[in-house]
This record gives C-alpha cells, structure tokens and sequence, in this order.
C-alpha cells in the first residue's frame, strides 16, 4: 500500500477540472464504466454501493458554485470534525492537512512519499471512518496526510462514487444511480 501512495500522483492543481461522464456506454445505454470494462465497472459499483452509507433522498443532487479563485468548496466533515474541503478532481485520494487528521483523530497507517504541484513531499496514509459534505456520508476511506497541506481536498476515492457535472461556474454532485 506504501508503494501504491508513492506512484501515485496526488494532485496536478489544487482546483483541478471536470470534463463531464468519463464512463463509456455500450448498446441501449448500458454503462460499461471509465475503462470499458463492466466486469471490473461492477466491482466498483459493489465497492461504492458499500462505502456509501447515506444520502438524503430528498436532496438528491448538490450544486455548489465556482469561488473567484476558480475552486469549488463544500462544508464537510471527518469523523463529525467539521471542516470545509476543495473539491479537486486532479487529486487521486482525499488529503488531509495534519492538524486536520489530528483533529479528527485519524493516525497515520503507513509513512510515504506524495508527488504534488509544488514536488514531492512526505506524507502518510490513513483511514476516515465517516467522511459527509452536503447530504451525503461516506464510510471507511483511505486519505492521505500531508503535513504542509493547508487545505482538505476531496479527491477522485470520494468523488467517483457519484456523478458530477460541471456547467460554467456551477457543479452538480449527484448520488449514482442504483443499477
């Protein structure tokens, strides 16, 4: 896992970009998936569909507006510690500053190295049992702690399970749905 965190590259920018539904659909609008691939598309699901312990069902879609910087931010929280995250979709994992993973009482599991905008930094990986960011909660993810970090970011282990749409300066998160 150590080794995993290191190749991975954490961040091109802190705002990042959305380029619309990266799946790819086959006949009659069957989602085959980013990769093509549905046998490895519904494993995922089933991952998803597990990490998602909650969503309002009466809010069933979330739109956030552009900042004057260009970055999109949403009110959260880690483990019912409240905080507000970036939404950057160029980050692979969520990544958390770490006085905010002291905060919310996240150790670090492994030391590692991360590659980010300004070069490669040290780190460590972690686990959040509860993330939320407007109506929806999230359970037992993997984050990344970086000490020099001065913002959480809400990265694509987040963000992929749901579908995003970004129009101008308006994003709309959705909860996926069921299949």
């Amino acid at each position: 896992m150590k080794h995993l965190f290191s190749m991975l590259a954490l961040f091109c920018s802190i705002a990042g970009f959305v380029k619309g539904d990266p799946n790819i659909y086959g006949p009659d609008g069957v989602n085959l998936g980013p990769n093509g691939n549905p046998e490895l598309y519904l494993q995922e699901s089933e991952q998803q569909k597990q990490n998602i312990i909650d969503a309002d069902e009466s809010k069933p879609e979330l739109t956030i507006y552009q900042q004057r910087n260009g970055n999109y931010l949403i009110n959260g929280s880690i483990n019912n510690f409240p905080l507000d995250f970036v939404i950057d979709t160029g980050a692979s994992v969520v990544a958390l500053p770490r006085k905010v993973a002291l905060s919310a009482g996240i150790d670090c599991e492994n030391d590692t190295f991360v590659e980010t905008a300004n070069g490669k930094t040290p780190a460590c990986t972690g686990k959040i049992t509860k993330l939320t960011f407007g109506d929806f909660t999230i359970s037992d993810l993997q984050c990344v702690i970086i000490p020099n970090l001065n913002q959480a970011l809400l990265g694509n282990n987040a963000l992929k399970m749901f579908k995003i749409v970004q129009n101008n300066d308006v994003m709309k998160i959705a909860k996926k749905p069921n299949d």
